[in-house]
This record gives structure tokens, C-alpha cells and sequence, in this order.
């Protein structure tokens, strides 16, 4: 299969939304303004790859968590560590849809050479740009949704073997850089 394709399979599922009833309640009319979120360790993903997520994705991670990640087939997420929770939500948004098959092929917690763990989600049909895309987008609605219970600040980077997922302190320690870089 093509990239083309997967990525327009891929928006298609993770862009149907179910519709809800709306509620239009008097009270809420002076509640327009919106408060902006407060962020501290442990609350941003951050991701090095240039450019906006799919149209709608990154909307849909926001205001309907739960619709996507009920769209991606992910239920519970399970383990003993922050890694561990992240391993086991990617390995079930990957598996759960044949189209997310096709997209990336194995989630696997792996070591870089300073002993850093991350989660390695290799590429299969698409490249490992749109996959860092998607991946930030359904870790976003796990955060959101109260899935994914963060530690520390994740970052999704791009490496030659496919897409990381990893804590990083400040978003600013990479993948390959030494742990005691910015001390």
C-alpha cells in the first residue's frame, strides 16, 4: 500500500467523530472565556518534528479523548512505569486497526547507549514524520482522557529506525544527547 493511502485510511477513522448532544444551558453563557492550561513538569509531549499535526487530529485529541482513542481500539493501559504505560497504549493503538498495522509495524521499549528507555515504534507504510504526527496526537488524547498518567515530559523524536517516545525533563534532552547535558 501506498503512504498516501494509509495516512488518508488513518484520518478517516481517527476523524469520525460520534455526535453528542449538546447541552445549551444558561449558565454557561458567562463561561466563554476559556482559561489557558497551566503547564509544569510532567504535562507537556513534545515533538521535534516540524509542522502541524493531520487536519482535525489535534482538535479531536483535545475535545473528544475518548472518541479517538475508542476510534484506535484502545482500551485500559497497563504497567509498572511511565515507559511501561506508554508501551502498552502505542502497542494497542498499532494493533487495534488493520490500517494502524499497515502504518507501523512494532512498538518495543529499547535502551539508548546512556541506559535511557523509550518506546521504539517502527514505521511500516508511512513515514516516520506523519507516524511522530500521529503517535504525539494519541498520546495527547491518553493524557487528556486520563489514561496516561505522566511523570515527567515526554518527547517523540524521529530516529533512523522509526519514530521514540521517551521522558525528557523540559522537553530539552533528546534521544542521543548525554544525560548530564544541560546541568
Amino acid at each position: 500500500m501506498d503512504e498516501i493511502f494509509i495516512r488518508s485510511q488513518i484520518r478517516r477513522i481517527l476523524e469520525k467523530k460520534q455526535e453528542l448532544p449538546v447541552k445549551n444551558d444558561s449558565k454557561d453563557k458567562g463561561k466563554d472565556k476559556k482559561k489557558k492550561e497551566e503547564f509544569g513538569y510532567g504535562k507537556k509531549i513534545i515533538t521535534s518534528v516540524r509542522g502541524r499535526p493531520p487536519a482535525g487530529l489535534s482538535q479531536r485529541a483535545k475535545k473528544d479523548p475518548n472518541g479517538l482513542l475508542a476510534a484506535l481500539r484502545v482500551g485500559a493501559v497497563s504497567g509498572e512505569t511511565m515507559i511501561d504505560n506508554i508501551e502498552s497504549l502505542l502497542s494497542q493503538a498499532v494493533e487495534g486497526l488493520p490500517e494502524m498495522e499497515d502504518a507501523f509495524s512494532d512498538v518495543d521499549v529499547i535502551e539508548n547507549m546512556y541506559g535511557k528507555e523509550g518506546v521504539l515504534v517502527t514505521s511500516g507504510d508511512i513515514s516516520s514524520s506523519q507516524g511522530a504526527r500521529f503517535i504525539k496526537e494519541t498520546l495527547l488524547a491518553a493524557r487528556n482522557a486520563g489514561r496516561l498518567m505522566m511523570s515527567q515530559d515526554i518527547r517523540v523524536d524521529v530516529i533512523p529506525r522509526g519514530v521514540i517516545v521517551y521522558a525528557s525533563k523540559d522537553g530539552r534532552i533528546k534521544w542521543f544527547d548525554r544525560p548530564d547535558k544541560f546541568k
